[in-house]
């Protein structure tokens, strides 16, 4: 099978779908990785590296798309890109259909198009509170999952405070806080506003608001996206950072890790063919959003107001 890796369109967007040392992991298997020239290079990779690695260079987007049976990228497609796709194609990167134009997903089931998306991973705020005590800082962990909170509370001895989510805990604790990070994930989903302009204008003058969530829609009432050249701005006293991609600006070591944990995934899809590796894997098949061209999120279906068809069937019928 072909793998395309296409150079990111956007601006801000520095890290690469997938890095030489998972190139060299597929071409082994005699797949054809075709990599989009200098599509590595603002994560440090250079085409030679690469080649080494046994991937065929191209000099266009549209021949790592129109090559491809698979494309590896780390964003969102862009308006523009939609052209260079050829019928049929799986695409796997965040997604983020929530917060895309309906009219953008129509071209895409259009095209027969499977999108498989990277957003279902769920542990950021966990992440967020271990980073965070390891500094020193004083941590409230505030969650709707019992069993979460209280696993949590083992694992940290003690150290974190953890409260059961609800508005008026969210006042209270966003009222004393340095730091408020939104850490929501619905799988699919866009984000439920929890912090309340209210809340944020109770907060301390000079607090900082950081919305991991902006590229689901954001978690915060208040929160707009910023990038990563100009990253925060203030309302209310508060400053508010929302940068959807900021992992960019560590570009070599997130796409090392992007491809580290997206790789086996892959090697499933080109060994066992697309329907029996998302049929025998639970968490593949959380991950797919358009399959074939039709809508199998009900999540993104409700919103966008796409009838949906359940993945199993079309597996089956596959």
């Amino acid at each position: 099978m072909f793998i395309g890796v296409p150079r990111e369109s956007h601006r801000l967007e520095h890290r690469v779908g997938l890095t030489p040392y998972a190139v060299a992991r597929l071409t082994r298997y005699d797949h054809t990785v075709v990599v989009e020239s200098e599509a590595g290079a603002r994560a440090r990779f250079p085409d030679s590296e690469y080649e080494e690695a046994g991937a065929q260079i191209v000099y266009s987007a549209e021949e790592a798309y129109k090559r491809a049976d698979i494309v590896c990228r780390v964003s969102v497609l862009s308006a523009d890109e939609l052209d260079l796709l050829k019928p049929g194609l799986t695409i796997c990167g965040f997604q983020h259909l929530a917060v895309m134009p309906r009219d953008r997903i129509e071209r895409l089931m259009e095209l027969q198009t499977t999108l498989i998306g990277y957003e279902i991973i769920r542990d950021v705020g966990y992440t967020a509170a271990r980073q965070a005590i390891a500094s020193g800082a004083h941590v409230i962990l505030v969650d709707e999952n019992l069993a979460r909170l209280r696993a949590i509370s083992r694992e940290f001895s003690g150290q974190v405070v953890t409260a059961v989510a609800g508005m008026a805990q969210l006042e209270r604790f966003t009222a004393i806080a340095d730091v408020v990070i939104g850490a929501i994930l619905i799988p699919g989903a866009h984000a439920p506003v929890l912090i309340t302009e209210e809340m944020v204008k109770g907060m301390k003058p000079g607090s900082v608001i950081l919305d991991i969530s902006i590229d689901q829609g954001g978690c915060i009432e208040t929160s707009r996206p910023t990038t990563i050249d100009d990253p925060v701005f203030i309302l209310h006293d508060v400053v508010h950072y929302c940068v959807p991609n900021m992992t960019a600006n560590i570009a070599r070591t997130a796409s090392r890790a992007l491809a580290n944990a997206v790789l086996p995934t892959i090697k499933d899809i080109l060994r066992k063919g697309l329907s029996a590796a998302v049929g025998e894997d639970p968490g593949l098949a959380a991950g797919v959003y358009v399959y074939e061209g039709q809508m199998v999120n009900e999540k993104v279906g409700d919103i966008l107001g796409i009838d949906t068809v359940p993945l199993a069937r079309l597996i089956h019928e596959d």
